[in-house]
């Protein structure tokens, strides 16, 4: 064996050995790398509700990062993922399915319009199991949702604000009374509410007029 043969075998035989540590220490560090708990977040950076936005951002990555600082969740760090609804249903369950399929998401944060959480729940998080808390929708219809006690919220339902607004009303000495509400989910559940309560009273709601988000008056 002439001295070139001989090293070059104990290279060859040097990189093999690195290589196998090498494979060995990145299997050992993926399997020792702890994964971040994926939450989704829908929020409306477009659309009727894009001026709360980036506040309902702000506020989620504020906790997030409390969350983490504390050490996250059984030691485990929280990351948060956002997606834009452009408060339109389609597109929420557009961006839903993304945060579930692609992302990876164990739980979602939103919407904030009562129709696009509606619809969210119903395409995307129920039939997938996946926990759905909004912080802004109050249609009374989440309360009735068949939702496999998957879908919640940290709102007060239009149930209740509709009462009160009904019950003011007569307090201030109205006896009857009209409402014009948007077309949707928030807008029905609210106005119905107020009819309601306000002819619990004793009072007479003449008309319910719905009217479009983008209809001019």
């Amino acid at each position: 064996m002439s001295k070139l043969k001989g090293t070059a075998r104990i290279l060859l035989a040097l990189v093999m050995v690195l290589t196998l540590v090498a494979a060995i220490a990145c299997e050992e560090e993926e399997e020792g790398e702890v994964t971040p708990l994926k939450i989704g977040q829908l929020n409306s950076f477009t659309g009727d509700l894009s001026d709360f936005g980036k506040a309902h951002r702000n506020c989620a990555q504020l906790a997030i990062d409390h969350i983490n600082e504390a050490g996250g969740v059984l030691g485990t760090r929280v990351a948060i993922v956002a997606r834009d609804t452009a408060t339109n249903p389609v597109q929420a369950v557009d961006s839903a399915s993304a945060l579930v399929s692609v992302n990876n998401v164990v739980a979602i944060v939103g919407a904030l319009s009562s129709g696009v959480t509606i619809a969210v729940a119903q395409a995307v998080t129920v039939p997938d199991g996946i926990l759905q808390i909004s912080a802004a929708s109050t249609s009374p219809a989440l309360t009735v949702l068949d939702d496999d006690d998957l879908l919640f919220r940290t709102t007060v339902s239009d149930a209740v604000q509709g009462v009160i607004l009904g019950r003011l009303a007569r307090e201030l000495g109205y006896d009857t009374a009209s409402a014009l509400y948007v077309n949707n989910a928030y807008g029905q559940g609210l106005a119905e509410a107020f009819k309601a309560a306000f002819e619990a009273e004793g009072g007479t709601v003449l008309e319910l007029v719905p009217h479009e988000q983008v209809q001019p008056t």
